[in-house]
């Protein structure tokens, strides 16, 4: 796998799944789901996707995602995801390639629209390969809304 194939799939991965560890946060909500994702673009350091899948307090979704890789494994960027009312849910992530296929790394919700506006959160995810091009995402946290 060339190095952009290795960056790229370790940034969406990172960006897409969350599963892990969570703040404890009593007042918050589990948030949990998963969804297919297409690499949409990259080069330069960067990575693009978009995918659906579905969410708890979300139902079926859409999103799109930028990640930004500041080193072959490491990734920093954004997801939005948008419930089929057209709420959005957004995120800061962090994440890294734990391997050439599977990437970890966390969501960190800062808002939204709708019934997102003031939603907080933080979400673990796992990103895997499944071909060239395309990656499984899941993910498993907490938001307060």
């Amino acid at each position: 796998m060339t190095r952009f194939r290795i960056w790229v799939l370790g940034t969406m991965m990172l960006a897409v799944a969350t599963s892990g560890a969570v703040l404890a946060n009593p007042a918050a909500n589990p948030f949990k789901g998963g969804g297919k994702n297409t690499i949409t673009g990259g080069g330069g350091g960067t990575l693009t996707a978009s995918g659906s899948g579905q969410a708890t307090h979300l139902g079926n979704y859409t999103r799109t995602e930028a990640l930004t890789f500041s080193s072959p494994v490491d990734f920093t960027g954004w997801v939005r995801f948008v419930a089929a009312d057209g709420d959005e849910l957004r995120c800061d992530t962090t994440g890294q390639f734990v391997s050439v296929t599977e990437a970890v790394g966390t969501y960190v919700i800062t808002g939204g629209t709708g019934r997102f506006a003031h939603a907080a959160g933080v979400a673990q995810f796992s990103a895997v390969l499944t071909s060239a091009g395309t990656f499984d995402v899941t993910f498993d946290g907490t938001v307060d809304r």
